[in-house]
């Protein structure tokens, strides 16, 4: 139902700052709000008095990356340095975040593997577990739908970066670990020629708070990207969600993202 929500807005966090953010659509909405959603989140609401047959979004962010480390943290509770967790996390909305909505039979065994390639080491189990998602699963281009079940991309090695992110978040959550999915932009080198919105995990380690974990590029987050949203399910961070009346019994979507790097930017940073 409308209005129509909008999770474009790059955060403004201790990993990147936001100097501009521009938002137009065509054509002009009736109505507009922008607010902050249960997951914490920037959310542009739009309404229509109108029905219409087409809605145009234009929208130019600038954003300033301030970790070029992803690991300048220590752990500051012994219960996350190797896993399992021996006891939840000890507060009620971080047990949110470690609860498993996904359960198959194939992920006892599968945990079992990973612990035995890549050790209990909290740390060196994220890093290995990204690593071995990026070699060995082929990643696609889907451009809509939901994130395919974890089972589904576990059994095929291959998916779209949401399917990856998916699989990845119940793989520590089934470890106790408190994780969320996000969306964003990673910026860098590419498979693909297009640029297109990107997703991946932040789990949440006492000491450091939400770190980044990119299992469809096989590394951990830092400068090269930009976070739109976060949430407890990839539908919390979708980038837009709702809908617009119209005259058509169809839609399709068409996007065209640039991503460029400010070069004086990087040079003036401390």
């Amino acid at each position: 139902v409308e209005p129509l929500e909008l999770r474009l807005c790059p955060r403004d966090d201790a990993a990147q700052r936001r100097l501009e953010f521009e938002l137009s659509c065509l054509p002009t909405a009736s109505g507009r709000t922008d607010s902050t959603d249960s997951q914490g989140n920037h959310f542009t609401a739009l309404w229509f008095d109108d029905l219409l047959d087409r809605l145009t979004l234009r929208l130019r962010s600038r954003v300033q990356t301030l970790r070029n480390n992803p690991f300048d943290f220590i752990v500051t509770d012994r219960n996350y340095l190797h896993l399992p967790l021996a006891t939840p996390p000890a507060t009620p909305f971080l047990q949110l975040y470690s609860h498993q909505d996904h359960d198959f039979p194939e992920l006892a065994p599968l945990l079992d593997q990973l612990l035995d390639r890549f050790g209990r080491d909290t740390i060196g189990f994220l890093m290995g577990t990204a690593q071995w998602m990026y070699d060995e699963f082929e990643t696609l281009l889907r451009d809509d739908g939901d994130p395919h079940p974890p089972r589904q991309t576990l059994a095929s090695r291959s998916g779209a970066c949401r399917d990856h992110a998916l699989l990845y978040l119940v793989i520590c959550r089934a470890l106790g670990l408190p994780a969320r999915f996000v969306s964003g932009y990673a910026h860098g080198p590419e498979r693909f020629q297009e640029r297109h919105l990107h997703a991946w995990v932040e789990v949440y380690l006492p000491g450091g708070g939400w770190r980044g974990f990119d299992p469809s590029l096989g590394l951990a987050t830092s400068d090269h990207h930009v976070a739109l949203a976060a949430g407890l399910t990839p539908a919390d961070a979708a980038p837009n969600c709702g809908t617009y009346r119209g005259t058509g019994v169809t839609s399709s979507l068409t996007y065209d993202i640039h991503l460029q790097a400010d070069q004086s930017a990087v040079e003036n940073h401390p």
